[in-house]
């Protein structure tokens, strides 16, 4: 049996196309990260900014398909 180790890119301050396939698995139903938002400047990530708790209560009422959590966290936007 054949592993296939990936490399992550390099951490970004925010998200960036790249981090968002590996990381944030955008796309993916589920498995993709709850925090991952889009504004006008790009992507961004909310894990620590001020739409957390909003999120983390759309998973726990079922009421989002994205329900990943994926790593520590990037900067918000």
């Amino acid at each position: 049996m054949m592993t296939i180790k990936y490399q992550l890119p390099a951490r970004p301050t925010f998200p960036d196309d790249e981090w968002t396939k590996l990381v944030c698995r955008i796309g993916q139903g589920h498995a993709c990260c709850r925090y991952l938002t889009m504004n006008p400047a790009g992507w961004s990530c909310e894990k620590h900014g001020n739409l957390k708790f909003h999120l983390d209560q759309r998973v726990a009422t079922n009421i989002m398909t994205a329900q990943g959590d994926n790593c520590e966290g990037l900067k918000a936007r």
